[in-house]
C-alpha cells in the first residue's frame, strides 16, 4: 500500500484539480468586519498621528544634513573688534576689558566665551551666572566681596552681551 491509497485514491488515478480561487470566494470565506469596527480615518486622532509622523521623519532629515554641516567657531570680540579699536575708544566703552581679573576666552564647537577666574584656589567654589538682559559685569562687586572672603569665583561673560558690542 503507498501513501497514495491511504488517503483514497489509487495510483492510477489522476489527480483531482483543485477549485478555482477568485476575489469573490476569498472576501466570502473570511468573516465579515462590521464597518462600525472598522478605524475612523477622519477622526482628529489619525489627523494628529499622522502630522506628528511627518513632523519626525522631516526633522529626522533636517538634523541629519544639519550635523553633516561643517561647524564655525565665532571668534570672541576681544579677539577680533579690539585689537580694530584706537586706544581713545578703548578709554570710551562702558565696560573696560580688563574690569575683571582672570579672564581668558574659552573656545568650544557653538562659539567663543570669556571666562573670569581669580580668587585663592583652595576657598570655597562660587559660580556666578547673570541673566540674559544682565552682561557679568554687574556681578563684579558682589564677586570681590566674595574673594575677599576667601572664594574662588568664576563667571562666564557671554560675548553677545558683550561691552565690544558695535
Amino acid at each position: 500500500m503507498d501513501w497514495l491509497s491511504k488517503l483514497g485514491g489509487s495510483a492510477s488515478a489522476a489527480p483531482a484539480k483543485a477549485p478555482a480561487l477568485s476575489l469573490s470566494s476569498i472576501s466570502q470565506s473570511l468573516p465579515s468586519i462590521p464597518r462600525s469596527k472598522l478605524p475612523n480615518l477622519h477622526h482628529p486622532y489619525v489627523a494628529i498621528g499622522g502630522a506628528s509622523l511627518g513632523s519626525l521623519l522631516v526633522l529626522g532629515t533636517l538634523m541629519s544634513v544639519l550635523k553633516s554641516a561643517p561647524t564655525t567657531i565665532i571668534s570672541s570680540p576681544v579677539q577680533t573688534k579690539l585689537p580694530q579699536l584706537s586706544e581713545e575708544h578703548v578709554q570710551e566703552l562702558p565696560y573696560p576689558p580688563n574690569a575683571l581679573p582672570g579672564a581668558r576666552d574659552v573656545n568650544s564647537p557653538y562659539g567663543s566665551v570669556r571666562v573670569y577666574e581669580w580668587g585663592p584656589e583652595d576657598g570655597d567654589k562660587v559660580l556666578l551666572i547673570h541673566g540674559i538682559s544682565t552682561p557679568g559685569i554687574a556681578m563684579a562687586d558682589l564677586a570681590h566681596k566674595l574673594v575677599r572672603r576667601g572664594c574662588r569665583v568664576m563667571m562666564f561673560g557671554r560675548y553677545s552681551l558683550s561691552h565690544l558690542a558695535p
